[in-house]
This record gives structure tokens, sequence and C-alpha cells, in this order.
């Protein structure tokens, strides 16, 4: 079982992550992301055409490290438009709204990458 609060204290107290999806080759794709906590999953905001989501919806396993703790879980994406996106397109807001390029970025998502946790590793 996942100590959630843990895992809310790791991601919150961190800005940025490195993301780890699955290339077809079997390889690791990393990317820096913007990562934030929601009612016991990840969520982290994106466009359809980026490599990461290509990557996520072939391979859904990911792993995302931090210096002081790394998560495992398995992503499911979910487009704007739905139901699913709409109840946490507003998840980014407070924890990065203080970046200036932050209204561009919202508007310019158009998917989500809804992490399941299977696994927290706290260093």
């Amino acid at each position: 079982m996942i100590d959630q609060d843990e895992l809310k204290k790791l991601v919150d107290s961190h800005r940025i992550g490195s993301l780890a999806v699955i290339t077809p080759e079997g390889k690791p794709h990393n990317t820096p992301v913007w990562i934030n906590y929601k009612d016991g999953f990840l969520v982290v905001f994106t466009r359809d055409y980026r490599v990461k989501t290509k990557y996520a919806k072939a391979n859904p396993h990911c792993m995302i490290s931090y210096d002081d703790g790394a998560i495992v879980g398995e992503i499911e994406v979910i487009s704007r438009g739905t139901d699913a996106y709409t109840s946490i397109m507003d998840t980014s807001d407070e924890k990065y709204s203080d970046d200036p390029g932050y209204p561009e970025y919202k508007k310019n998502w158009n998917t989500a990458l809804k992490i399941k946790v299977s696994k927290l590793y706290i260093f």
C-alpha cells in the first residue's frame, strides 16, 4: 500500500521531476516535467504530439525520479474535452501559476498523463 502522505510530500516538495517512459526499442526516454498530486494519483500535462505521450500510449509503464525519491506507475493518457480531463485540468494552478509562462502552457495543453502509482521509494 502506498503511503499517500509520503507520496504527496515528495511530489509537492519539487517543482520538476524526471519522467521516464519506455521507447519501442525498450529503452528509457527521460524528460523533465511538472508533476502534480491529485487524490492518490499523479498528473502531468502535455500535448498529444509529444514523444512522451506517444510512448505512454504504446507502453503505460513509467518512473518518476527526484534526487530524494522515485515513483513507479502506469500512465493513462487522457485527452482534453473529456470529463476525465475537465475534472483534473486545474490541478497545476496552485503549484505552478507563479511561473510567467504558465497561462500559455496551460492554454496549449491538450493531454494529461494520469499516473497510478504502484511503488514509492524515498531515499
